[in-house]
């Protein structure tokens, strides 16, 4: 059950014309707002809907009165926003987004909210192994100054970024090339949901941030995500078969965040025993040509820049550019042995 909400403005230094509180479901349409100027600021477009600000607010396991804070102006407006996930089985890494609009710059929105939330992000320390080191993290648009110097006076640094990557073709592209024995199918026609979860888990258990959980755990909240998302099809999830093994797969959005015209690849992996056979190549070509024959000329997706299984030079291959650089921030908040993958 949400919190009756209470206004927090006054204990984290914002004015009296601002009001400082945990959103409920009332809020989602003031939300969506605030979440498409962020997108129109980095991307100069926008196509989140209502109902997947409902959809994230509703995953299992994520209670939004107590890992969310909003910042309204006086018309109700919502100005200003964070939320902390650690919603993981073991929340060694809890992730926090945040941000304020334009306008209310300057005001000290974005520290109130940056105070919160590694506030909040502190709780997860109580929920993971005592000798467990605990890192908040978050990413930044580089085009987005203020945030990464305020950031960066909270104590976080960067090593790492992440790529926003895409092609437009002005041509058909070329046929996928499977390896030997390989077929293709979708997840319409198999009919396996938790089957997909678990190649999805071995095929990135080589991402950097990985941590492993019960299997049930993690398919209670991806589940929640592939059925609320309109846009995530059964069609469009392709899975690449060695006989009844999923050995690589492609979870696509008909439309992307920023980009109607662009079809949006949300994940793309390949289980750790079929790498260095060109299924991953495979995979990328196989939606390239859905894409081509769905009338859709463009496919974006977003990659470590350090991928430790090579995803980028891949990418880089198939012909897709990059169009944006964020950078992956971390402060450690309790040192200890690192659980995650690195």
């Amino acid at each position: 059950m949400l919190k009756e909400p209470t206004n927090e403005a006054v204990a984290f230094g914002l004015d009296s014309t601002l009001t400082m509180r945990a959103p409920t479901l009332d809020d989602a349409a003031a939300q969506l707002e605030l979440v498409r100027q962020a997108d129109i600021e980095l991307h100069g477009a926008s196509f989140v809907t209502l109902e997947e600000i409902i959809s994230d607010w509703t995953q299992p396991g994520y209670d939004v009165a107590n890992s969310t804070r909003a910042v309204f102006n006086e018309q109700g407006e919502i100005v200003g926003y964070v939320e902390i996930w650690d919603v993981h089985s073991v929340p060694v890494r809890p992730y926090m987004w945040a941000y304020t609009i334009p306008d209310y710059r300057g005001r000290g929105i974005g520290t109130a909210l940056f105070r919160w939330g590694e506030q909040r992000a502190r709780q997860a320390i109580e929920r993971v192994p005592e000798d467990a080191q605990v890192t908040l993290i978050t990413d930044i648009n580089r085009k987005l100054v203020p945030a990464r110097e305020l950031v960066e006076a909270n104590g976080m640094t960067t090593e790492r970024s992440s790529w926003s990557m895409g092609i437009t073709m002005t041509e058909a592209p070329p046929s996928p090339q499977w390896p030997e024995g390989t077929t293709v199918t979708t997840q319409a026609e198999l009919n396996d949901l938790k089957a997909v979860y678990q190649a999805l888990r071995d095929s990135f258990q080589d991402h950097r941030g990985f941590v492993d959980e019960p299997l049930e755990a993690g398919f209670k909240r991806w589940s929640h995500w592939i059925e609320t998302d309109t846009k995530v099809k059964p069609s469009n999830i392709f899975l690449a078969m060695d006989g009844e093994q999923i050995a690589g797969l492609v979870i696509c959005r008909s439309e992307a965040y920023d980009d109607a015209e662009s079809t949006y690849i949300n994940i793309l992996g390949v289980n750790r025993a079929y790498r260095q056979r060109g299924l991953g190549t495979a995979l990328l070509h196989h939606t390239f040509e859905q894409s081509w024959r769905q009338g859709m000329r463009k496919v974006s997706l977003h990659v470590d820049a350090s991928s430790l299984t090579g995803a980028t030079r891949m990418y880089e291959r198939a012909g897709m550019y990059v169009k944006s650089v964020s950078d992956a921030y971390e402060k450690v908040l309790r040192p200890g042995r690192e659980l995650s993958r690195q």
